[in-house]
C-alpha cells in the first residue's frame, strides 16, 4: 500500500506545477475517490438512490469539466501556467508587474478616450483588462525577437496612454505622423502590426491610403485603423480592404495586435 502511494505521489509531482495540471490531478482524484467509495461499499453494494447518484456524477461531471476546461483555454490562457513552464522561471516572476502596469495604461487609456475620466476608467471591466494585459505580456515575451509596432497617426499625443500599454507589454513602439514618413520607416525597418488613425492631414481616409499603398507593394503586414470612427460600416470595410480590424477600444486594440504578433 505505500509503495503504491509512493508512485502516486512521484506521478503527481509533474501535473501539480502548473494550474491546469491541478486541475487535471482534482478530476484524477475525484475519480479514485469514486472507485474507493465502490471498493468499499460490502457485499451489500450500493443501494439504489447511492447508484443513481454515482451514475448521474460519472455522467455529468466529464461535461462540466471540458466546459471548465474550455473556458479556461479560451479565457485565461496565461493563468494556466506556472514558473516551471518558462525557460527562465525570472520571466514569470517579471509577468505580473509589467501586466499590472500595462493594465493601468489601458485603464488610462480608456478614461481618456471617453472624455469622462475616472467615471468611464470605473467602468472598465477590469477583469477582462488584466486577461488582455497578461495575454500581451507574456505573447510579447515569448516571440521569436522584441514585437515591433508602428503607430501611423499625425497627433501622437492622443494615444500616448495606448502606446505605454504597448511598451509596458513588451512592444517596441515606433511613430510616423504621415504615410510617406510611415513606408520610409516600412522600407527599411519591417515591422510585426502596423496601427493607423484614419483622418490627417492629408486626407479623411489616410489610414485607407496608407493600407492600399502597402498591399499594392506586396506588403501583409497585419495593419488595423485605430479611429475614433467605429460603425459597421468602417468595421466592415476595412477587413474588406485588408485590415485586421477598426476599432475605438484600447483593450480591444491591444488583443488585436497581441493576436498579430508572430508566436
Amino acid at each position: 500500500m505505500s509503495d503504491n502511494l509512493g508512485t502516486f505521489s512521484d506521478a503527481a509531482k509533474t501535473p501539480s506545477r502548473n494550474p491546469l495540471g491541478i486541475v487535471a490531478l482534482f478530476i484524477v482524484l475525484v475519480y479514485a475517490m469514486a472507485a474507493l467509495v465502490l471498493g468499499l461499499s460490502g457485499s451489500n453494494g450500493l443501494g439504489a438512490f447511492e447508484r443513481v447518484v454515482l451514475v448521474l456524477f460519472l455522467v455529468l461531471f466529464p461535461p462540466g469539466v471540458m466546459w471548465v476546461f474550455r473556458d479556461l483555454v479560451i479565457h485565461h490562457t496565461v493563468k494556466l501556467y506556472g514558473p516551471g513552464d518558462y525557460k527562465d522561471e525570472k520571466n514569470f516572476v517579471d509577468l505580473a508587474p509589467r501586466a499590472q502596469a500595462t493594465a493601468a495604461a489601458v485603464t488610462a487609456a480608456t478614461a481618456a478616450a471617453s472624455g469622462t475620466g475616472l467615471r468611464m476608467a470605473a467602468m472598465t471591466d477590469p477583469k477582462r483588462v488584466l486577461s488582455t494585459a497578461l495575454r500581451a505580456t507574456a505573447a510579447a515575451r515569448n516571440a521569436p525577437t522584441v514585437p515591433k509596432v508602428l503607430w501611423v497617426d499625425d497627433k501622437p499625443e492622443g494615444n500616448l496612454h495606448e502606446r505605454r500599454a504597448l511598451e509596458a507589454a513588451g512592444f517596441s513602439v515606433l511613430t510616423a505622423a504621415t504615410t510617406e514618413e510611415a513606408l520610409q520607416r516600412i522600407a527599411t525597418d519591417p515591422f510585426d502590426v502596423v496601427i493607423s488613425d484614419m483622418g490627417r492631414p492629408e486626407g479623411a481616409e489616410a489610414g485607407f491610403d496608407l493600407l492600399a499603398r502597402l498591399r499594392s507593394a506586396g506588403n501583409t503586414t497585419p495593419f488595423i485603423i485605430y479611429s475614433t470612427r467605429r460603425s459597421p460600416e468602417q468595421r466592415a470595410e476595412a477587413k474588406r480592404r485588408g485590415a485586421l480590424d477598426s476599432t475605438s477600444d484600447p483593450n480591444e486594440l491591444l488583443e488585436l495586435v497581441t493576436d498579430a504578433i508572430p508566436h
